[in-house]
């Protein structure tokens, strides 16, 4: 979908110097694996043509965390025993080659110490960059400097204006401004709609650890595909051999599936902890949580999700050509059209295409809070199911034309019903749940009649397929 985007790249370049520092060299790699970030290193590997392997994985890497030791600049400045740490050699050869014909522009190679005292063995091409203190557990820094994330946002410089008086009686009854038809601007309080709708989602991210080997992984999903049922469908996704999921591990389902030994639960996280946090690789799995949510949610209201449209929309079912859902309006209840057939012109008993109501959607943070942003759409097949028509583009920007504020509205406030409304299925405090549309009330408003003035003889036009005492019903009940 939309918001999902694959983890960086990233390869440790460091010298096997001990035991002890080997060893804190892999957990580095685990605990950037389990931020999210795709790390490479050679522990994870056996049997390699190790200097092929070295020259692929710096090609491989979008970024590069060299960590400094005296070892290691003793092998990068060539000054090691004949024959000994040859690796660290061969890897400080390709660097040096990379960053010399960068001519100095260095977006890929991050000088990291475990120590402050080891920050004078960095090597001199490297100096003059960004290094990173290792410190115990804090990634903060390092994933920052990963993510290309400065440290501080540079505010937008406040200018300097004079004091600007507001004309004599601006909001007054009298008042000119307010009295000119042209804009529609009038004293007359509005209700305002917003297309985003709060979510909220339960305080733990549950995880689990997968096997690395791929016949062990296709066991895990195979034991998902024997335990579904038609009442519960599991919203997780993978990252790497890492399971997300705002699911339970003691839900019946997951406790079958821990029993099949696929998978190994692993820590809760709160979830204010990927909600909440400040790079794009914690942002990233959160959006994607939220999406399988919502591929969920709208499962279970018999919605599809069409990968070329980009959109989520009502497949017709088996032996129909229309179909009508209740939900709520503005105020009142009432039906709407969510697909239907359209006759061919020349063959009216033959079927052209199809239109179904749809949406395309975004996440959103404000203010520490996260919203689903929907966008009404209109979605045409060539079978009903989910193929796009090949008048796709040009009917659905045909059908938006003509749809003023108050048929928008009614899409908005459409969606909005359909997704906030609970259902048994997700009767379960493991859940994300949408909530109804944010609303509330200007002291101004705007006559929507007034606007017409500005609409081109070409947008009022209505297409021949749209049905419009049909398309207001929910904007107009109230």
């Amino acid at each position: 979908m939309e918001s999902d985007s694959p983890p960086k790249k990233v390869f440790i370049s460091y010298t096997h110097d001990s035991t002890l520092h080997s060893a804190r060299v892999l957990k580095l790699a685990n605990d950037l694996r389990e931020e999210g970030i795709d790390v490479d290193i050679d522990q994870y590997h056996a049997n390699e043509n190790w200097p092929a392997w070295m020259e692929e994985r710096l090609r491989w890497a979008a970024k590069v965390l060299v960590i400094c030791t005296e070892t290691y600049l003793r092998r990068w400045e060539g000054r090691e025993a004949h024959q000994i740490g040859l690796g660290a050699q061969w890897e400080s050869l390709l660097a040096r080659q990379e960053l010399y014909e960068a001519t100095g522009n260095n977006k890929k190679y991050i000088p990291c110490c475990f120590s402050n005292e080891d920050s004078a063995f960095i090597p001199m091409p490297l100096r003059p960059y960004t290094r990173v203190i290792l410190r115990g557990s804090d990634l903060k820094s390092l994933k920052n400097c990963i993510d290309d994330i400065p440290p501080a946002f540079k505010p937008l410089i406040r200018p300097s204006l004079a004091p600007i008086e507001i004309a004599h009686g601006f909001f007054s009854k009298d008042s000119e401004f307010l009295a000119d038809e042209e804009l529609g601007l009038t004293l007359t309080p509005e209700n305002l709609f917003s297309n985003l709708l709060p979510l909220e989602f339960p305080p733990q991210i549950h995880t689990a650890r997968l096997p690395v080997k791929r016949i062990a992984r296709s066991d895990f999903e195979a034991s998902i595909k024997r335990h579904l049922t038609d009442s519960f469908h599991p919203t997780y996704f993978i990252d790497g051999t890492i399971l997300y999921t705002f699911d339970s591990f003691n839900h019946p389902f997951w406790k079958k599936v821990l029993a099949d030994r696929v998978i190994t639960p692993d820590l809760a996280l709160p979830t204010q902890r990927l909600a909440g946090g400040t790079s794009a690789a914690e942002k990233g799995r959160f959006v994607k949580i939220l999406n399988r949510s919502l591929e969920e949610i709208c499962r279970s209201h018999d919605m599809a999700w069409s990968r070329e449209m980009r959109c989520y929309y009502f497949p017709a079912a088996k032996n129909t050509t229309i179909r009508h859902v209740a939900a709520m309006a503005l105020k009142n209840a009432g039906k709407r059209r969510i697909y239907r057939s359209i006759p061919s012109k020349s063959d009216p008993t033959q079927i052209q295409h199809w239109q179904h109501q749809a949406f395309r959607h975004k996440f959103h943070q404000f203010a520490g809070k996260w919203f689903l942003c929907i966008t009404p759409f209109w979605a045409f097949t060539s079978d009903g199911l989910g193929k796009p028509s090949r008048w796709q583009k040009k009917s659905s920007a045909n059908m938006r034309k003509p749809e003023r504020n108050r048929a928008v509205l009614g899409h908005v406030v459409f969606w909005a019903s359909i997704l906030s409304k609970d259902q048994g299925l997700f009767d379960r405090p493991s859940s994300m749940r949408i909530r109804n549309c944010i609303s509330g009330t200007s002291p101004l408003g705007i006559d929507d009649n007034a606007w017409a003035n500005f609409v081109t003889d070409a947008e009022r036009e209505v297409p021949p397929e749209m049905d419009t005492n049909d398309e207001f019903t929910l904007s107009q009940s109230q």
